[in-house]
C-alpha cells in the first residue's frame, strides 16, 4: 500500500509571496483552472488568466455580482473582453428591515488541473497583496479535498450567470417580459436619462427603461450612446416593466 501525503504551502502577506505562488501556479497549468473568488482587481492576476486563455488553457471565473459591480477597479469586464469564461453570482435581492441587501459569494479559491488547490483569506486585490495581512495555502496531491472544492465550483459555476448568456435587446419588449424577477444584461442606446430624489432612470429607444438606485456621476457621457445595463427584469405594480439595478457601475457604454 502506497500513503500520499498532501504538499501543503503556506503564504502570508502583506508581501509575503503570495501573488507570485498563484501566478506561478496558473503559469504551470496544463489544462484547466477554475476560479472562485469574491473579488479580483489584481492586474497581474487578471493577465496570467487571460495569458492562461491564450496558450490554450480551459479557464473558468466566478465572481461574486454584487462586488463585480459595485467596485469599480472589478475586472470582470476586462476579462470578459479578453476570451475569459466569467459567470456572476448574484442572490436573489433580500429585504431586510426594508431595505435591499444580497448574500454574497465570499470564496477565495482556485483549482489547477484538478490537482492543486490555492486557497485561503487571500482575496485576488492589490490590496491583499500589498497591504492587509491575509493568508494563503497551496494544497497538492489531496485529491479528497481538492474533489470537495471542485464539487462546490461546480454548484456555484450552474447557479452563476454569464453576459454572453443573458444579454438582451432593449427593443425585444416580448423577450424581456419572459424574464421578469431575473437578472440579465440588457443593451440598447439611451434616449433620455433624468435624475430623481431616489435615483436615476434612462430610457432606451423603444420605449423601455431602466431604474437605477444610484446617481451617475455624469450622465452627458451616455445621452445618445450604446450601452449594456445590468439589472433585474421587473413589472412593478408602480412603476411598470422596468429593469432595476442598485449600482452606477452597472452601466457600460459599448466599446466602439
Amino acid at each position: 500500500m502506497i500513503l500520499l501525503l498532501s504538499l501543503i504551502e503556506v503564504y502570508f502577506s502583506p508581501c509575503g509571496g503570495a501573488r507570485d505562488a498563484i501566478i506561478r501556479e496558473i503559469k504551470n497549468a496544463e489544462r484547466t483552472i477554475d476560479v472562485c473568488v469574491y473579488l479580483l482587481t489584481d492586474r497581474e492576476l487578471s493577465q496570467a488568466l487571460v495569458d492562461a486563455v491564450k496558450r490554450g488553457i480551459k479557464v473558468r471565473v466566478v465572481l461574486d455580482g454584487e462586488s463585480a459591480f459595485k467596485i469599480r477597479t472589478s475586472h470582470f469586464e476586462y476579462l470578459i473582453r479578453h476570451g475569459v469564461p466569467v459567470r456572476l453570482y448574484i442572490e436573489h435581492l433580500k429585504k431586510k428591515r426594508g431595505r435591499g441587501y444580497h448574500s454574497v459569494m465570499h470564496h477565495k479559491f482556485a483549482i489547477i488541473d484538478r490537482k492543486v488547490l490555492i486557497t485561503g483569506s487571500y482575496n485576488w486585490t492589490a490590496y491583499a497583496e500589498e497591504k492587509n495581512n491575509e493568508n494563503l495555502l497551496i494544497i497538492k496531491e489531496d485529491p479528497g479535498v481538492i474533489e470537495k472544492y471542485l464539487n462546490e465550483f461546480e454548484k456555484l459555476w450552474r447557479k452563476s450567470i454569464s453576459k454572453k448568456e443573458r444579454t438582451i435587446d432593449a427593443r425585444n419588449i416580448r423577450e424581456l417580459r419572459k424574464h421578469v424577477n431575473e437578472w440579465w444584461w440588457v443593451k440598447g442606446r439611451i434616449k433620455d436619462i433624468r435624475e430623481k430624489k431616489s435615483g436615476t432612470v434612462i430610457y432606451f429607444d423603444g420605449g423601455f427603461k431602466a431604474y437605477m438606485r444610484a446617481h451617475l456621476p455624469d450622465k452627458r457621457e451616455f445621452y445618445g450612446e450604446k450601452v449594456t445595463i445590468f439589472g433585474k427584469i421587473q413589472d412593478h405594480p408602480k412603476y411598470g416593466f422596468e429593469l432595476y439595478t442598485e449600482w452606477a457601475n452597472a452601466i457600460k457604454k459599448e466599446r466602439r
